[in-house]
């Protein structure tokens, strides 16, 4: 009877407001959105975790509906995030990795919809993998991304994969939800301005992670327990500021995941290499005068239902984001669609079958990437040795039923081909990444710069990233005691058998060089970034890494043509700059001689101009300008290196040979 008196009341309000001659009313309904980085359905309280300590998100629950079958298209951050924003599938939206491409302007968001309809609109993002860069930021009024924070940069050197201790790639929920707060106070006000829309995104249970025992001591036995206690914390810290200003009423919250965290089921610690349990993820709707309490919906979605939802909740024609794109009429169940109905005491909404992937496994090292169809009794995945699961029987994918049901199999992959025909797809725009955005996304694992989306290659001959998952830890392990200084035998032998296992993959042979040249086999390093670059002949930073070495092995005449090579593919790299400098200066030292080269001189002088009190830009252009033959010059940049940083023993080094070359040249006295 209550649901059926809210309907009458809205259709009343409807009825009134669609009369002739009465104006319909700006909406008031404000909207946040929580999206809940690497989350687990699984692991929360209101999903049934007894160990979890996550009273907001059970309050969410509580006040509102909870879908017990969300699930994402792809296990990754970006992709996954354009799904909700946009209502599109990974090939139509055209992110189907991390840190690669943007949203194409043609694709209209959430924030663009909303923004137009007179919104103000705010997002807080806690991790670069979702920075401006990738195009989410069209529609907010205000992104606050790390991209936008300072980061301390180092003096530019051979191993780029070799973390700064202090260099974090990502925000903790604390210092994303302070920001959120603060806009909040500032713009929410009475309200005169309009409803608000606001993003947060909290990404602490994606590791690197924190135990946060100055919080809960030694409650949890795992530490990404720990980290979503932490991040439900801090919603709650949300929850708390929407009650103190009587939002709570006026105010739809969704928390959704983006994808999940294996934590070793079917073999897979994190995520991005299979589609088995990360497609799960929790999914909330609350808002205590507008949705059902406690109600909790069976039926399976897609998070790329998420949009079109939302705005027919917030009683906005969902049909105004298409784009009348051709479509298959057989795969209308693949669309998104509206589940608004289930909200509010509706009739509920039938399960739709959804469409999978991961390019991951290919952009990284160059296995065969993963494409799925799966169904409410079927999950099917395209691999070089397909997958079947019957997920009536076996929901966590234990037994591949594809060898014994041939038939079945081959139904499902012509239903996915089907699907993958269907889908109207965006050319997404490339980006050039920075050197701190490119050091972010590799200490979070992915690689930036790595090889190109799959898109609709041959899958033969690639290895089935099922034969990898040995090599999935492995790799983490030797790339995490890499960006930690760790680099001593054992890390090298870790590596070794990295290589023996995927001697095809690039990447490997280019970290085994790194821990190579750090143990002081220069020799043995240039092998391994000779291989490394036979695989990859466009990878700067193999390139930059393999002058270096020459450099430090006195060959600056072979160094030199990679770094040149490296500047040939990407001209803007400021850090092979430095290196060319340095090995211009290095090769006229080598010589006895300078006016060997010029270019080097116009290179760091660009430098100095971004930085002009980078006590290594002023000593590598006092070599730039040695070898140009000006020593006057290299010597005053010499002591500008040395004003900087007095305790630069290289900068006093250098400036006493320059110093000394001088000095011979000048007539003694009789």
């Amino acid at each position: 009877m209550k649901a059926l008196g809210r309907l009458i009341i809205s259709l009343l309000l409807a009825a009134f407001f669609l009369t002739p001659g009465c104006a319909r009313k700006q909406p008031q309904t404000n909207l946040i959105i929580i999206t809940l980085d690497t989350t687990r359905a699984d692991r929360l309280g209101c999903y049934g975790y007894e160990k979890a300590l996550t009273p907001a998100l059970d309050s969410l629950a509580q006040n509102g509906v909870l879908f017990e079958q969300a699930y994402t298209s792809v296990p990754l951050t970006l992709p996954s995030h354009a799904t909700m924003f946009t209502g599109l599938y990974p090939p139509e939206h055209g992110l189907r990795t991390n840190g690669k491409r943007s949203l194409h302007s043609d694709i209209p968001t959430l924030a663009e919809i909303l923004t137009a309809r007179g919104y103000r609109s705010s997002a807080f993002v806690a991790s670069s993998v979702l920075s401006s860069l990738y195009g989410l930021q069209r529609g907010f009024e205000y992104y606050d991304d790390i991209s936008e924070l300072e980061s301390e940069e180092g003096s530019f050197h051979a191993h780029a994969l070799t973390e700064d201790p202090q260099f974090n790639p990502y925000r903790m929920g604390n210092e994303v939800v302070s920001s959120a707060l603060e806009w909040l106070e500032e713009h929410v006000g009475s309200g005169d301005d309009g409803p608000f829309f606001c993003w947060i995104h909290l990404y602490d249970t994606h590791l690197p992670g924190h135990w946060h025992k100055d919080l809960f001591g030694d409650r949890f036995g795992h530490q990404y327990d720990a980290e979503l206690a932490f991040v439900d914390r801090q919603i709650g810290r949300l929850l708390e500021f929407l009650h103190a200003n009587d939002l709570t009423d006026h105010t739809l919250i969704v928390a959704v995941g983006d994808h999940g965290e294996g934590l070793s089921d079917n073999g897979e610690e994190s995520h991005g290499f299979f589609l088995y349990s990360t497609l799960h993820v929790p999914m909330i709707f609350s808002w205590p005068t507008g949705v059902d309490s406690g109600s909790r919906i069976d039926s399976q979605i897609n998070i790329a239902d998420l949009l079109p939802s939302v705005l027919e909740t917030l009683d906005i024609d969902p049909r105004v984001y298409a784009r009348g794109d051709p479509r298959n009429s057989d795969m209308k169940n693949m669309l998104a669609r509206s589940f608004a109905s289930a909200l509010h005491g509706g009739s509920g909404i039938e399960s739709r079958s959804f469409y999978a992937e991961t390019d991951l496994p290919f952009v990284n090292f160059r296995w065969a990437p993963l494409r799925g169809y799966v169904t409410p009794e079927w999950k099917y995945i395209r691999a070089p040795r397909p997958e079947l699961y019957d997920r009536q029987k076996d929901p966590a994918d234990l037994n591949n039923l594809a060898a014994r049901m041939p038939e079945k199999s081959a139904e499902f992959d012509g239903i996915l081909l089907e699907v993958e025909q269907s889908f109207h797809q965006h050319e997404a725009i490339s980006v050039e990444l920075s050197d701190d955005d490119k050091r972010r996304l590799e200490s979070l694992g992915y690689m930036a710069g790595g090889s190109g989306d799959y898109g609709d290659a041959d899958y033969q001959g690639l290895p089935d990233v099922k034969d990898m998952k040995e090599l999935i830890d492995l790799q983490a392990s030797v790339r995490t005691r890499i960006q930690h200084g760790q680099i001593d035998t054992t890390t090298e032998k870790m590596c070794e058998k990295v290589v023996s296992l995927s001697p095809s993959t690039s990447v490997f042979h280019s970290w085994l060089g790194i821990i190579k040249g750090r143990l002081n086999k220069p020799e043995e390093a240039m092998t391994s970034f000779e291989e490394a670059l036979r695989l990859a002949p466009d990878g700067i930073t193999i390139h930059n890494n393999l002058g270096i070495v020459l450099t430090e092995a006195g060959r600056s005449r072979e160094a030199i043509k990679h770094f040149e090579e490296a500047l040939a593919i990407k001209p803007s790299d400021e850090r092979v700059r430095h290196n060319l400098a340095r090995a211009y200066g290095e090769f006229g030292f080598e010589l006895g001689q300078s006016g060997q080269f010029t270019g080097a001189v116009d290179i760091l002088e660009k430098s100095i101009a971004l930085k002009p009190e980078d006590p290594v830009v002023h000593h590598n252009l006092a070599l730039a300008h040695f070898s140009a033959g000006e020593p006057d010059k290299a010597i005053n940049e010499f002591r500008e290196a040395i004003r900087l940083d007095p305790d630069y023993d290289l900068a006093k080094r250098n400036l006493s040979i320059v110093l000394d070359a001088l000095r011979r040249e000048q007539p003694s006295e009789k």
